[in-house]
């Protein structure tokens, strides 16, 4: 049966609401009651009120809170309503092009994770050729692993990208070797080749240089990985090869998807010349 006024509940119950979500919009003068029973404080709403709740849901679904919604009932005209419009479809195609983005991006990590996970290479040395390489270096040499964290905080605000480098393989370290035959480590993250170059002073732009590099994939923990490091350089020597530069730490499998540090899983790679 029709009936123009209806209790709280049958009225929410129209579009699928909470009655308490009626309340709100009264408590905030955004959609009052049509009637209020003075002896039983009953609230009683009008089927022409309909039209305001389908639009107000509809304009909390465009993103709208109810202080903009108030504000768009209390100047609502067809030019203003067409501005709307223009205003909510640009922040729409914002929206599709950031999903877009995560979308690309989460399709790549999961690729990325299944690869690793199921790598058949673990400490098995390979000769590749690697091109050149872009990456931001962390000036401040790593001592603790209070200075890592430091420094990836500031290689990620440096990007300010969308996406959170989460399960990616673009963390590393570059280690150099000094004069004193022992090893210095710098963050680094491998950045596009367009990045823009804003003053940052404790960040450099560096291009990692490409040639033939011997890589193997190592399980465990920093202690782990140098050792491995000083063993595959014992094993290069023996070979007829030296390091010809600086060697690169990328790591494949991080804390952010384990939380187990002997799950770590790094790649390192050594460029190496012939003696």
């Amino acid at each position: 049966m029709m009936k123009e006024k209806m209790t709280i509940g049958e009225f929410a119950k129209l579009k699928n609401i909470t009655a308490e979500t009626l309340r709100h919009y009264d408590r905030y003068d955004l959609l009052k009651p049509e009637y209020i029973d003075e002896k039983t404080g009953y609230r009683f709403y009008s089927i022409f009120q309909f039209e305001k709740l389908s639009t107000i849901l509809e304009l909390r679904q465009l993103g709208m809170n109810l202080s903009e919604i108030k504000d768009f009932f209390d100047n609502r005209n067809a030019e203003n309503s067409l501005k709307l419009l223009e205003e909510r479809y640009e922040k729409l195609l914002e929206e599709i092009e950031k999903l877009e983005y995560l979308k690309d991006s989460i399709s790549y990590k999961i690729s990325h994770l299944k690869t690793f996970l199921n790598s058949e290479y673990l400490n098995q040395n390979d000769f590749k050729n690697i091109p050149e390489r872009k990456a931001l270096l962390w000036k401040k040499g790593l001592n603790s692993g209070m200075e890592v964290e430091y420094g990836y905080a500031e290689l990620e605000q440096y990007l300010k990208e969308f996406a959170p480098i989460f399960a990616e393989n673009r963390y590393g370290v570059r280690r150099t070797l000094n004069e004193l035959n022992d090893w210095n480590s710098y963050l680094i993250l491998f950045v596009d080749e367009n990045l823009p170059l804003p003053d940052y002073s404790t960040v450099d732009i560096i291009k990692i240089p490409g040639g033939l590099y011997v890589t193997t994939l190592c399980q465990g923990t920093e202690n782990d990985v140098i050792q491995h490091i000083q063993n595959m350089k014992n094993e290069l020597e023996g070979k007829g090869y030296k390091i010809s530069g600086d060697i690169i730490q990328i790591v494949q499998i991080d804390l952010s998807v384990t939380g187990a540090v002997e799950s770590l899983l790094y790649e390192i790679q050594i460029p190496v010349e012939s003696f």
